[in-house]
């Protein structure tokens, strides 16, 4: 892309506005840095990653990122074997303890981590070390820019102590001396010269203190003098200071030999840290303009639905449509002086270049933009004075530039194509122009006031007409623009109306030709259609908008009612399993009365009346239970029909009825070589319907779990209703030995004692898995063949520990 292109685009604002996204000097840099992608692939990376961003910071927030120093020429200097200073090892920690957040927070999203696949914004940090032996390190051995801690080292501690110890003890004999002598001594402070304990004397009686005279007041007033009984005391503090010295220099020598040996994991940090700042400010960019993913081709075609240029006030810029590439390649926008031309073809122009460098674009949903080898511009009044260039001389020489350059994959922006010189010769080049760049396959936009050029563009295949709508009422423009209609100058109705005197407008309106007169009228008349159409498509879209809201605001209403309805019929049978628990348990309690207290209890009223009560609450949440299972109500023994199919709903057991009522209301049911005996008020007939699903039990394709035909049971339903038979015939021992396990837990919790396993004889590798099975489980207590004529060796029976 040429630079001139680029500036005329605005290209670089967009990516001033990039940069102040971006929190650190080197994420500035690479968003400074930022080109469009020369390659379709590349941009559609570089979307996706944006994308990536985008739906991060919306879900979780914005990266804990804060501006970090550029470590490279740290470890350039490491590298060649220079010592890093402590301000330097101090920017090295920083960044880690960065990276240490960012981490952080990595590892609280992967507590809440799902399927999908990991965004480029995560991988980012997942590629990147903390290092924390070499931040915690630095921290133990650096307090600031200036200053090596007490602790880093025992030595260090060490030769401190002692220079604390000489120091303590000058201090000592020093202020001896100022109460001795404080009649000579200008102040009663002692202080330091060149690195020496020294106290201020009074000149005249500098003879009186032996010692060394270090320096002098401005005024010569006084005298510093060093007393030689600390000396030797100084000696030793100069000399341990010496040793810190060296010490601290072989501790910044460790330190970046630590640095040294990370070099590699430094710089990769440091490149991660960039990039995710970089790609943080591509989405907090597109948030602020309000922009979205466009779709991207390499055809050629732009699709632009309510796009809005990015530097211009969102309050006061005007959205509009822009299609080219489908039916045309070429496209002419006419119409007056500040009617929105050159902000629709820079539009066009910069949402391209932004697209192809991965930046969303503000546009709605849907847009569309293409991916083009070259984007080159002519835009702006070009005048040079320094290079004696015209207008029209200054833009030739783009132009020239831009057709030696365009070719198949090339989008051309041209702004008043030809003017600057004569209309007919201007028109004419324009024309030529346009048809060269055409024929060399580029796709171009070019704005003019030229006539002949809104001909062309209707003539010519593959070439359409535009123009920006013109408000003749209000006298102003709406900068809305209008694909397939030749605009208009409406220099003669704005004169007119802006008050100029009417034989001066019939006059000029003399002037033009008939032939004129009617193709503007036409073209009028055209713009006006064009619009009305638009708004009809606007209130269409608003219909199609709202009818599609009041769906989505049905279909929630609609899935509230069914969770309500479904939270209802779950309290309801939770309501009737307790009920029934609660019986039982009564029941059992009044057994239990009833053994320990002897048969006499039987044989009296009150005992009799209490069995009777305890039979009825029974049979009371029996029936709820019956009514949770989908029975409107028992059968009678009139109904039942011998050799029927029933099927009782509490245990899931169907079968052929062999034996009417007796005496207890229980009636048996039979199926192959089992037989079980129910309850006649738990009966009910297998309708015509279900005879496939009970060929397909029989055949063991059902597991302990029957699915309900009016909606699945919840987990605490399942184990509370678990039957007491197994059904394994037909099935592979590895499914099997599945079903066992996972039968066996429901039968514990439902408290079952007995429970059957029906895997049949056949070879008998399925018995023997199943049995091998149960001798090694805990739950299990025993297990034995079934008694004869109930199964016999096909049906295992076990007892629950």
């Amino acid at each position: 892309m040429l630079e001139k292109s680029r500036h005329d685009l605005e290209y670089d604002k967009v990516l001033h506005l990039l940069e102040g996204m971006a929190v650190s000097p080197l994420g500035k840099k690479k968003c400074a840095a930022l080109r469009p992608h020369s390659s379709f692939n590349d941009v559609l990376t570089a979307q996706s990653e944006t994308d990536d961003f985008l739906q991060e910071i919306l879900k979780n927030g914005e990266f804990p990122l804060s501006s970090f120093d550029d470590i490279s020429e740290i470890l350039y200097l490491v590298n060649i074997g220079s010592t890093a200073s402590l301000s330097d090892l101090l920017r090295v920690a920083r960044q880690l303890r960065l990276v240490l957040r960012l981490k952080e927070r990595l590892r609280v999203l992967d507590k809440e981590a799902s399927d999908e696949p990991v965004p480029r914004c995560l991988t980012l940090i997942q590629e990147m070390d903390p290092l924390s032996y070499l931040e915690q390190r630095i921290d133990e051995c650096i307090l600031s820019d200036e200053e090596v801690k007490d602790r880093a080292t025992p030595e260090l501690y060490a030769i401190r102590r002692q220079i604390q110890s000489y120091q303590e003890e000058v201090h000592r004999q020093l202020n001896k001396i100022l109460r001795n002598y404080a009649d000579i001594l200008q102040e009663q402070l002692i202080t330091v010269r060149g690195d020496r304990y020294v106290i201020p004397v009074k000149a005249e009686h500098k003879n009186r203190i032996q010692g060394l005279i270090h320096d002098s007041s401005s005024s010569g007033a006084t005298v510093f003098i060093e007393p030689m009984l600390v000396v030797q005391l100084n000696n030793k503090i100069r000399e341990a200071k010496i040793e810190e010295s060296r010490e601290i220099v072989r501790i910044l020598k460790e330190l970046s030999a630590l640095v040294l040996g990370e070099k590699e994991r430094l710089s990769h940090n440091q490149e991660c840290l960039t990039h995710l700042d970089f790609g943080q400010a591509k989405a907090k960019l597109a948030l602020k303009l309000d922009c979205r993913r466009p779709e991207m081709n390499d055809r050629g075609v732009i699709s632009l639905k309510q796009a809005r240029h990015p530097l211009i006030d969102q309050e006061l810029v005007v959205a509009i449509d822009f299609e080219l590439g489908k039916e045309f390649t070429s496209l002419v926008i006419t119409g007056p002086n500040t009617g929105g031309k050159t902000v629709s073809l820079k539009t066009c122009g910069l949402l391209t270049l932004m697209a192809m460098s991965g930046l969303q674009v503000p546009a709605k949903a849907g847009s569309e933009l293409s991916f083009f080898k070259q984007v080159l511009a002519d835009i702006g009044d070009e005048q040079s004075i320094e290079q004696s260039l015209s207008t029209f001389s200054a833009h030739m020489k783009q132009i020239i530039k831009i057709c030696e350059a365009a070719g198949p994959g090339t989008l051309v922006i041209a702004d008043e194509l030809g003017a600057g010189t004569d209309p007919s010769e201007g028109a004419a080049l324009a024309i030529a122009i346009l048809d060269y760049l055409k024929k060399q396959g580029a796709h171009v936009v070019a704005s003019t006031h030229y006539q002949e050029l809104k001909g062309y563009a209707m003539n010519t295949k593959g070439v359409s007409n535009a123009s920006c709508e013109f408000d003749n009422i209000s006298m102003k423009p709406t900068y809305k623009l209008l694909i397939g209609v030749p605009g208009v100058s409406n220099a003669i109705t704005i004169s007119s109306r802006l008050g100029l005197k009417d034989e001066i407008i019939a006059a000029a309106k003399a002037l033009i030709s008939d032939e004129k007169v009617q193709f503007q009228s036409l073209i009028e008349a055209i713009e006006q259609s064009h619009i009305k159409s638009k708004q009809m498509e606007e209130d269409i879209e608003v219909l199609h908008a709202e009818a599609e809201a009041h769906k989505r605001e049905n279909v929630l209403i609609r899935e509230k009612l069914k969770a309500e309805r479904e939270k209802m019929v779950n309290e309801a049978r939770e309501e009737a399993h307790r009920i029934l628990l609660e019986a039982e348990r009564l029941a059992e309690e009044e057994l239990k009365n009833i053994r320990s207290i002897g048969l006499s209890v039987q044989e009296s009223e009150e005992g009799k009346q209490r069995i009777k009560e305890k039979r009825e609450a029974i049979q009371e949440a029996m029936g709820k239970e019956r009514l949770r299972a989908g029975i409107d109500r028992p059968l009678t023994r009139e109904e039942l029909t011998e050799g029927e199919e029933y099927e009782d709903v509490l245990s899931g057991f169907s079968g052929q009825l062999t034996e009417m009522p007796d005496n207890k209301e229980q009636v048996l049911l039979s199926r192959g070589n089992i037989s079980l005996r129910v309850p006649l008020l738990n009966l009910r007939p297998v309708a015509k319907d279900e005879e496939k699903e009970k060929k397909e039990r029989e055949k063991g394709l059902f597991s302990t779990r029957r699915s309900s035909r009016k909606g699945g049971r919840d987990t605490h339903s399942a184990f509370l209703h678990t039957k007491s038979e197994l059904y394994l015939l037909g099935m592979r021992v590895n499914d099997a030995l599945q079903e066992v396990d996972n039968y066996l837990d429901n039968a514990v919790l439902a408290g079952l004692e007995t429970v059957r396993i029906v895997h049949g004889k056949g070879t008998g590798a399925l018995r023997t898995a199943v049995r091998d099975k149960l001798a090694k489980d805990k739950r299990v207590q025993s297990f034995s063949d079934a008694a004869f004529g109930a199964g016999d060796a096909g049906v295992t029976v076990v007892t629950l520990a």
